[in-house]
């Protein structure tokens, strides 16, 4: 079980880490596709942590173990079940102004480590 908060730093800084050097460049507005990236991934980010924490209210997912009564979310089996949706070729996003985007099984445990750092 992790925090709300480790969550929301731990993808803030694999998006630091590993995806933002990973976006495609070569184009005349990288710098600008790159802020709009980061800008958009943070502003995400905080709108998730008001869906996650209303999450964490709901006694469903406390009776399966989902979240526990302090609000912490079990991170691994939600990690271990969306590994399970990703193809082994990885599942490909197109990201408006930025390109296509694969993401793989691995990408999920480096998050996953990054959340629990």
């Amino acid at each position: 079980m992790v925090s709300m908060n480790q969550i929301e730093m731990g993808v803030t800084n694999w998006l630091d880490r590993e995806l933002m050097p990973k976006l495609p460049s070569g184009g005349s507005y990288d710098g600008l596709k790159k802020a709009a990236t980061v800008a958009l991934a943070l502003y995400a980010i905080k709108r998730g942590r008001a869906a996650l924490d209303a999450l964490s209210r709901n006694s469903l997912l406390a009776t399966i173990g989902a979240v526990d009564g302090a609000g912490n979310v079990d991170i691994e089996g939600f990690a271990e079940e969306m590994k399970k949706q990703i193809p082994d070729s990885g599942l490909r996003m197109s990201v408006p102004m930025v390109g296509d985007l694969v993401f793989y099984k691995a990408d999920i445990d480096d998050m996953l480590r990054y959340i629990k750092n």
